[in-house]
């Protein structure tokens, strides 16, 4: 039997490769939570915005039960036997595995500082989160948002939405700063102060104030306390790889995985937000915390476990919508770029895009617009990594040069 821990995006992503793939064997997907695996990303947006918001749509529209997988809701592994080929669930149970996917995700990063105890204090990751946190905007006046990364931002857009005074401290320089270039980021601020969110960069939040047992302010760094009737934290998250280490698999901010998603025990392997995987095309390891690359790597790792799969290559691609900005990104890292490419501005309808070349390769790219207008340069720069197309970069920075246009050209010639 091929087990699967871990019914997010990776992990459904997986089953339904294996069983697509008629293996013989049976597959069986565990989930922690006790709801049909869901779509993630909403759970920042509608899910939120909408008083009466219905659950997220379905990972699998089929239906998983219906294509033939076990799937075992509400099933909590505990610990992972490897040299007996056993998973053991908080109940009690054991399940026997032949090879084992482990897609357990990420959780939030805890904020512990004094105060954090206190109610009025959310987090954001799963569709019990969701349905916490929505009555609690639909009925504050002050929100203020620790963080200025994907998650935070996103909630920010809906809590304006509706109508809250918010406020986004986070405490780097600037917002979303792990991802994106610093002129990228002060457009996507400014889009965000258009809509009369207050965003406030260097302040680091210490404390948390309240009475009866519940926030009433933020205190940063410099004694300023920032009056809240709700808080948000959004600062990150760490890899769920507990179970992996516990049982002896190598781990390193992640569970270590090789091109093939394999681990240090040859039967078992990890894909999704928890996996540090070997990148063909990068030649180190990455971890990707990404919705989209997350079910190209269950994919990949299905693959990988009937002896099929090439070396994992796939060029990561994101997107992130914020009230009426919509962000995407591909590729990897802008600092070690020897060139960054500034194409359009905010107001065009392909929007503001950043471009990075390194060698004369196209690494990375990424951009906001109002409007999915910033797809049509992001989506086609994703090809040229992907190919590694050599690249010029005054070319990339002409506007009158449509870059799928380019694409088609120079692939053409590959």
């Amino acid at each position: 039997m091929i087990a699967i821990v871990g019914a997010g995006a990776a992990g459904v992503a997986a089953a339904v490769a294996l069983q697509e793939q008629s293996v013989g064997d049976e597959v069986c997907l565990l989930g922690a939570e006790g709801v049909v695996p869901y779509e993630r990303p909403v759970l920042s947006k509608a899910s939120l915005t909408d008083p009466l918001a219905a659950d997220p749509p379905p990972l699998d529209p089929a239906g998983l039960t219906e294509r033939g997988i076990r799937l075992e809701l509400d099933s909590e592994v505990v610990s992972i036997d490897a040299g007996a080929h056993t998973l053991v669930l908080a109940e009690g149970r054991e399940i026997a595995y032949d090879r084992l996917l482990l897609a357990t995700g990420a959780e939030p990063r805890r904020l512990e500082v004094p105060g954090s105890q206190l109610t009025g204090l959310f987090y954001l990751r799963d569709l019990a989160d969701a349905r916490r946190l929505r009555p609690a905007l639909h009925a504050s006046g002050r929100v203020v948002i620790v963080g200025g990364g994907v998650i935070g931002l996103e909630v920010a857009a809906s809590a304006r939405r509706l109508g809250c005074d918010v406020t986004v401290v986070e405490a780097g320089p600037r917002l979303m700063g792990r991802v994106v270039p610093a002129e990228l980021a002060d457009a996507i601020a400014a889009l965000h102060r258009t809509r009369g969110v207050t965003v406030r960069t260097s302040c680091r939040p210490v404390a948390f104030e309240g009475d009866d047992e519940r926030v009433r302010g933020v205190v940063l760094a410099d004694g300023e306390v920032l009056p809240a009737d709700t808080v948000v934290i959004g600062i990150g998250v760490v890899p769920r790889s507990e179970l992996a280490a516990a049982a002896g698999i190598a781990t390193d901010d992640g569970i270590l995985v090789d091109e093939h998603f394999r681990t240090s025990d040859d039967s078992i392997f990890a894909a999704g937000d928890v996996a540090r995987v070997h990148h063909a095309g990068e030649r180190r390891h990455v971890r990707i915390e990404q919705w989209e690359p997350a079910q190209e790597q269950g994919r990949c790792a299905a693959m990988s476990m009937l002896g099929a799969a090439e070396p994992y290559r796939a060029v990561p691609w994101m997107w992130s919508d914020q009230g009426e900005a919509h962000i995407q990104m591909a590729g990897f890292d802008f600092d070690d770029a020897d060139v960054v490419v500034r194409r359009g501005s905010v107001d065009d309808p392909e929007g503001l895009s950043f471009l990075a070349v390194r060698d004369g390769r196209l690494v990375a790219a990424c951009g906001v617009s109002v409007g999915t207008g910033v797809a049509r340069a992001v989506r086609p720069a994703q090809r040229l990594i992907a190919r590694e197309i050599r690249v010029d970069p005054e070319e990339l920075g002409d506007p009158r040069v449509d870059l799928r246009r380019l694409v088609r050209q120079r692939a053409g010639r590959l």
